[in-house]
């Protein structure tokens, strides 16, 4: 079951439970489509600081979906190991995999950057990436 993140106003931030509910959103998805997952934990300090600037990150960037991830409650096996650290995002686009991983607790600036970079290239139609 996939629910709405109530830190969003709209529609592309969801919390996701499972490496499957995962794969299955990103299956569904537009070739062109870019996803953001963010692993975090409610313990963590660095995480519940950036949550704020995580949702207005969100706002900024209506074409790309977010996933939101709890390390402590979520079930990941195989395609997305769990990360060393959170907060932790990983930005993956469908038949590429995973582009990129930011994290520390200027991962939001760090994401932000990435962000504007791949949809510039794609804007650019050199999304050969």
């Amino acid at each position: 079951v996939f629910k709405q993140m109530s830190t969003c106003q709209n529609c592309n931030h969801l919390l996701v439970g499972s490496e499957n509910e995962l794969v299955c959103l990103i299956e569904k998805s537009k070739p062109e489509d870019l996803h953001v997952v963010r692993f975090f934990s409610e313990h963590c300090v660095p995480c519940l600081a950036t949550d704020s600037d995580f949702a207005r990150l969100v706002g900024e960037f209506p074409s790309v979906k977010f996933y939101t991830v709890d390390v402590v409650d979520a079930v990941f096996a195989t395609h997305m190991s769990r990360p060393r650290y959170t907060p932790t995002a990983v930005i993956i686009r469908k038949h590429f995999g995973q582009l990129k991983t930011v994290y520390g607790g200027n991962f939001v600036d760090l994401l932000k950057k990435c962000l504007q970079e791949l949809l510039k290239l794609q804007k650019n139609n050199k999304a050969t990436f």
